[in-house]
């Protein structure tokens, strides 16, 4: 520092500059540091004339931080691209502790009657976590594109997804490959998806505001054995080049349904198939049946609930108010504030239609009673955390 002159030092070359963003010494040691960049991990040593690299790992995405463990034998390293990783000093080995999307999550599902899987969707991936666990059991990616929807059908073959390039895509859940996809299924892409409980239909919402019925056939190979007249496919196996032959999938557009005047964000179907409801931008929500009624109101619904006993629905949106609307004539039952502060954007309901759960703006989850006043509302505040495995 008083000669200001660098002790060591390496000249830059094209194939190998780039940008330092962190750096740490080792405990142990005062001539071994470690340092990180875009995409590189590099233990370094001291030298009084250039310094060079001793071993490198590539990582997804750039290091953005470097933390020791005890004296040094082990290392965390995290990225842009929300991953954790420990490295072993002595092997220079690592391993992914925990991840999780590095952009919006747009969408989250359950699998019907199980809780202890969820699937989520961002830009560029879908995404099944362990809900126990929360580590990541599988990844779907497609580069450059942004998935606004997903749902996984009620026998658990596959996982369907809207995406912003206007296809449906879906995908065998376990092994991620590509099941089939629906070309243009929409103008201005697919922004609310779900399934009929027969698994046999698609009803898909879009950003033009058009909601559409797609039917799916599967054309099963002749030795796949069947059962109540679907593939019987061995868990694991689906998809796989090693496992049983893949069935092919034909779609077909039934109904396009025309009403909304702006995108479609959340559709949801009754427990027979026979209806389904929808909210837009355009700050109605819709009964289809085809057609059986609407519902207007001055607020930019979010997201809607069926009651299980189907005989009202249950909205929210940016007034931060939560409706209950009678199906039969798409009347107001009445309204709570759900929020202080800050749009609704999600919301669920239990089975026995007791209960139901909003996240939205204000950072809160909110467990409120369906049949009670606002005040027996239970707030949790929510948190990011980064946990480190001793």
């Amino acid at each position: 520092l008083k000669k200001k002159e660098a002790i060591c030092g390496s000249p830059a070359q094209h194939q190998s500059a780039g940008i330092t963003v962190c750096l740490t010494y080792c405990n142990d040691d005062d001539e071994r540091f470690i340092t990180a960049g875009e995409n590189l991990d590099f233990d370094l040593n001291l030298r009084k004339t250039f310094i060079f690299s001793r071993r490198q790992q590539k990582l997804l995405g750039a290091v953005t931080s470097i933390t020791l463990r005890g004296d040094g034998h082990q290392f965390f390293v995290t990225t842009d691209k929300c991953h954790l990783y420990r490295f072993n000093y002595a092997d220079f080995t690592h391993e992914l502790i925990n991840t999780c999307h590095y952009a919006a999550v747009n969408d989250i599902r359950f699998p019907s009657g199980c809780s202890e899987l969820f699937a989520t969707c961002s830009y560029q991936d879908v995404r099944v976590f362990n809900t126990n666990t929360q580590q990541e059991l599988l990844r779907i990616n497609i580069p450059n594109m942004n998935c606004y929807c997903i749902d996984l059908l009620a026998d658990g073959t596959a996982i369907v997804s809207g995406w912003d390039d206007s296809k449906i895509r879906a995908f065998y859940p376990e092994t991620g490959r590509l099941m089939f996809t629906i070309q243009n299924a929409h103008k201005k892409g697919v922004t609310a998806l779900c399934s009929t409980s027969t698994c046999n239909r698609l009803i898909s919402g879009g950003g033009e505001g058009q909601v559409r019925v797609w039917d799916i056939t599967e054309v099963r190979p002749p030795d796949v054995q069947q059962r109540h007249g679907r593939t019987r496919r061995r868990r694991g196996c689906s998809g796989d080049e090693k496992g049983v032959p893949e069935s092919s999938f034909v779609t077909k557009l039934v109904e396009a349904m025309h009403e909304h005047t702006n995108a479609v964000s959340c559709i949801q179907i009754s427990k027979d198939d026979l209806s389904c409801v929808s909210a837009s931008a355009d700050s109605t929500c819709i009964i289809w049946c085809l057609e059986k009624q609407i519902i207007f109101s001055n607020t930019l619904f979010r997201c809607i609930c069926y009651h299980p006993n189907e005989w009202q629905v249950i909205t929210s949106g940016t007034d931060r108010k939560i409706g209950y609307w009678e199906v039969y004539d798409g009347s107001l039952i009445r309204q709570l504030e759900g929020s202080r502060s800050g749009s609704i954007n999600g919301m669920d309901i239990t089975k026995d239609g007791n209960t139901f759960v909003t996240g939205g703006d204000d950072k809160l989850v909110k467990v409120m009673d369906t049949y009670w006043s606002a005040s027996k509302i239970v707030n949790f505040i929510v948190f990011f955390f980064v946990s480190l495995y001793s």
